[in-house]
């Protein structure tokens, strides 16, 4: 049995948060551990489940993403972030690949493009231990 690989959702929005969840849990390769509404929220949530993938919206309250994957980076590197957001801007793009981003999807991407970006970053890390062994 292949281990599914843990996942937090970061997404001020209940009803968009929830359907992630409900998506990716759907699947056979995904284990969703825990959901965030905001950015100090998403440092918690990586902190207690440790997951493979933080899915992470850039705008929230109270912290915004940009400023998680910083934390984020800092304190558990190994965790991949996925950034999920409406901005198209080559500003943010930059801004959070040079935080420590993984990966970049938009949010009018559909279900099998979300799933694809997911793999992709989750499977470089499994690249990764491969060559070091």
């Amino acid at each position: 049995m292949v281990e599914r690989k843990k996942i937090v959702i970061a997404e001020d929005q209940k009803i968009l948060r929830e359907g992630l969840n409900s998506l990716l849990s759907s699947t056979a390769d995904f284990e969703v551990v825990g959901e965030a509404e905001d950015g100090l929220d998403a440092i918690r949530c990586v902190k207690k489940y440790n997951p493979d993938l933080l899915l992470l919206d850039l705008s929230m309250p109270k912290m915004s993403g940009i400023s998680a994957i910083k934390d984020i980076k800092d304190q558990m590197p190994e965790t991949k972030i996925l950034v999920l957001t409406v901005h198209e801007s080559e500003e943010y793009i930059l801004e959070v690949f040079k935080l420590g981003a993984d990966g970049y999807c938009l949010k009018d991407a559909n279900y099998s493009e979300l799933v694809m970006a997911i793999n992709s970053i989750l499977s470089v890390n499994v690249q990764q231990k491969s060559e070091q062994n």
